[in-house]
């Protein structure tokens, strides 16, 4: 997940003055949506490697068939970039770990 460190410096998409210029200053509102919406992408991954093992634990596809959706799926939501190839695999070997659990 993207710390709240990362958003600073974040340019201002609708030229809002002091709206991006101290994250210190935001109200618990701002902060929630900021991260929560920063984070989206990472947390909808995490609940996709559920979501896939269970349907590979039910025999519904092939686990390897189901390893290669979610490594297109990071690769082409920037995933590996943003938060590094070590990342994303143990998230994906946890998902299969917890199904065969």
């Amino acid at each position: 997940m993207l710390p709240l460190e990362y958003l600073i410096g974040t340019y201002n998409p609708i030229d809002r003055p002091y709206i991006f210029s101290d994250p210190a200053q935001w109200n618990p509102l701002q902060v929630d949506i900021v991260l929560g919406v920063a984070n989206a992408k990472y947390n909808e991954f995490v609940g996709a490697t559920d979501y896939v093992a269970r349907l590979v634990r039910s025999r519904l596809i092939t686990k390897q068939d189901g390893v290669d959706t979610l490594h297109e799926a990071a690769l082409y939501n920037g995933l590996y970039s943003e938060y590094g190839r070590d990342e994303i695999q143990s998230i994906i070997a946890a998902a299969f770990e917890a199904e065969a659990a």
